[in-house]
């Protein structure tokens, strides 16, 4: 019989990854970016988090070399960060 600390363990990485996959389910990449909204400014939407520090880590990680630019943007209806890049 399983503990109950590895029970709880294993709940919380499986709620952590559903909501995490349908948020970055989406590439950053120019070829999939056509796919997405994009803002007056050019920007597009590249995905999404729920946490701002994972956001901003995204960005760093596909700065020139996916995009030029990105921005975290809260989105209060849905309760999560948007990622933003062009």
């Amino acid at each position: 019989m399983k503990s109950w600390r590895s029970r709880v363990a294993a709940a919380a990485v499986v709620a952590a990854a559903a909501v995490t996959i349908p948020l970055t389910a989406g590439s950053a990449s120019a070829s999939a970016l056509s796919d997405y909204p994009t803002d007056p400014d050019g920007f597009h939407l590249a995905g999404g988090w729920a946490q701002y520090q994972w956001c901003m880590d995204d960005g760093q990680d596909g700065l020139g070399v996916y995009f030029r630019e990105y921005q975290c943007r809260w989105n209060p209806s849905e309760g999560y960060w948007e990622e933003w890049v062009r």
